[in-house]
């Protein structure tokens, strides 16, 4: 990120790599798109630790791309 200062990440997913990817785009101060967003629970621990890092992504994304209307 350092090295070519995107104008913004895009991670995809609910994987600990794309909250790992959101999280270090948040402390360079860069814009997050999180594609196949939405999808939700609504219990933390189910399915874990997928529900966590969906939640994560979702606090410093800017735009949320939802795979369905839904």
């Amino acid at each position: 990120l350092a090295q070519y200062e995107p104008d913004f990440v895009v991670v995809q997913g609910d994987t600990t790599t794309a909250a790992s990817a959101a999280e270090a785009a948040f402390y360079r101060r860069m814009s997050v798109i999180h594609v196949e967003a939405g999808l939700r629970t609504d219990r933390l621990d189910s399915p874990f630790p997928e529900e966590f890092n969906r939640r994560k992504v979702a606090l410093v994304a800017a735009l949320h791309c939802a795979p369905t209307e839904r």
